[in-house]
This record gives C-alpha cells, sequence and structure tokens, in this order.
C-alpha cells in the first residue's frame, strides 16, 4: 500500500515504525523524490502494510478498543 502522508508524517519513519489511520499499519519502505515530474512527484512517500493478526500490538493492549 502506498499512501501520500505528506501532511500527516513530515519527516521519515523508521522501517517498522506502527501507524494508525483507522487501520493499523507499519511503514515498510520510504523514499523521498525530488522527480518533479515523475510518477511519484515531489516529496516523502511512505509505503505501508497492513498489520497482521500476529503483530498487532495495539490490538493485544486494548483489544475492545479494537475491534475487527
Amino acid at each position: 500500500m502506498r499512501l501520500d502522508l505528506r501532511r500527516r508524517l513530515s519527516e521519515p519513519h523508521t522501517i517498522g515504525t506502527g501507524v494508525v489511520l483507522g487501520d493499523r499499519y507499519r511503514v515498510v519502505d520510504s523514499w523521498m523524490s525530488f522527480d518533479h515530474h515523475g510518477v511519484f512527484d515531489d516529496g516523502l512517500h511512505i509505503f505501508l502494510e497492513r498489520v497482521t493478526e500476529d503483530d498487532d500490538r495495539l490490538k493485544r493492549i486494548a483489544p475492545s478498543y479494537f475491534r475487527d
């Protein structure tokens, strides 16, 4: 999954950082692009994957809050 999070994330996040955007995700990669006419345009691009059930730490901590 690729989301343009320039408004939400203003600095690079390390691989493995958790992000809550309604659902829970982990940062798998980030790229800073200066390609004005490229596919991804200028800016920081964060690539996310949905958290697996085994890795969903927030749901383990507060299962009644993070329901499916």
